[in-house]
């Protein structure tokens, strides 16, 4: 451990330029995956730089290292992702393509999208998506929360553990069934869901 942190002294103290060549030798670790955003984030980064260091992601769902990545690949795959990503909820709406739909859609974003909006996207990615869709639509229903008890696990958990505090004390701040704990207690975000209910006075 000592060694380790020895190892990223001399950057953590002098703040130098982070180099490619740091990055390669660097053991893989949450640490590494932080001078691997610096590295994203300085200037004159390369493309085929970028995608060397990103491939050496230690948590390969950072969304800080993609969005810095973003910016210095040539990947248009990978910038239209996180432009889609990156809307803001006044901006989803049905004439977004689905593909961009699926990754600009959260469920917080969700809550406060537009009720016939909400309606118009879930028809569209339906096909896709039915995960999501049914996530939108238990959210236009008028006691969401019953439908949400009648759900699949995917869809319980997509809503439950991503709506957000405001959202969940206003329409899902009820006893949970028996038969529901029964089917969702194995599984592992399951965790979530009770830290969420555990840390909520």
């Amino acid at each position: 451990m000592i060694r380790f942190f020895l190892f990223f002294l001399p950057i953590v103290i002098f703040g130098d330029i982070v180099t490619l060549d740091f990055i390669n030798k660097a053991p893989s670790s949450i640490s590494k995956d932080f001078y691997i955003w610096r590295f994203l984030n300085q200037r004159g980064v390369t493309s085929k730089e970028a995608n060397l260091v990103y491939k050496q992601r230690y948590i390969k769902s950072n969304k800080k290292i993609l969005y810095a990545y973003a910016k210095s690949t040539d990947d248009k795959n990978i910038k239209d992702m996180v432009r889609c990503m990156k809307l803001r909820y006044k901006n989803i709406n049905s004439t977004l393509s689905v593909n961009c739909l699926k990754y600009a859609i959260t469920t917080y974003k969700a809550t406060k999208i537009n009720r016939n909006i909400r309606h118009k996207i879930a028809n569209k990615i339906y096909k896709k998506n039915e995960t999501v869709a049914k996530m939108l639509r238990i959210l236009n229903k008028s006691y969401p929360f019953g439908s949400l008890m009648l759900t699949d696990k995917d869809t319980f958990f997509l809503l439950f553990n991503g709506s957000g505090q405001k959202y969940r004390r206003a329409f899902l701040n009820r006893r949970l069934s028996h038969k529901l704990i029964g089917k969702i207690a194995e599984d592992r975000r399951f965790d979530k869901t009770l830290k969420l209910i555990l840390i909520d006075k």
